[in-house]
């Protein structure tokens, strides 16, 4: 909410979240926003009702107590850059791109950044891949095989700026203008 505050926006400017995945630290801060319209990934809800690895253990049912109205999305419609997405009908567009692995339903979310896009990779672009940091066998392991998908989705499309899902603070406070993260991994 203080987040939201710094930025000028208030609870009830928000009408909709796309969420990329379930894990508590993507989802935890659901209970404050009771009434709004929560899009995931069918896939993704599947495996927060009835987890079968250890990873879809980080969905925290607690996260979800209040009874969110969930819409959920689980086909591919269009082709955003070259990648399979499901379009959801907000301005500025947004394109939620299923990276199936660990959690079974994670999903990148494509969103129109005037001119050029911002890609929120969630957790399937390694923390460190902001700073060009080599992933870990760890990361590699955990986070899926989306790595080459990304470096070369970053060569393709220099408009497009990619996030993890887990970056440091540090990496929004030294950004400097135009600077995008690579897709190492």
């Amino acid at each position: 909410m203080r987040q939201l505050a710094q930025l000028g926006i208030t609870p009830s400017d928000v009408r909709h979240i796309v969420l990329t995945h379930l894990n508590f630290d993507h989802d935890g801060g659901l209970p404050d926003f009771p009434h709004e319209k929560i899009h995931v990934h069918r896939r993704e809800y599947d495996a927060y009702l009835h987890p079968r690895s250890w990873i879809e253990l980080a969905h925290d049912r607690a996260d979800a107590a209040h009874g969110p109205h969930w819409m959920f999305y689980d086909r591919v419609d269009v082709e955003w850059l070259g990648l399979e997405a499901n379009r959801r009908p907000f301005h500025p567009e947004i394109y939620p791109l299923p990276l199936s692995g660990r959690p079974r339903g994670h999903c990148g979310v494509g969103i129109r950044d005037g001119e050029g896009w911002l890609l929120q990779c969630a957790d399937a672009l390694p923390v460190g891949a902001e700073y060009d940091v080599p992933p870990s066998w760890a990361n590699r392991m955990v986070l899926g095989p989306h790595g080459p998908r990304f470096r070369a989705l970053a060569q393709d499309h220099s408009e497009v700026r990619m996030l993890a899902g887990n970056m440091r603070r540090e990496f929004f406070r030294r950004q400097p203008a135009g600077r995008r993260p690579t897709a190492s991994g």
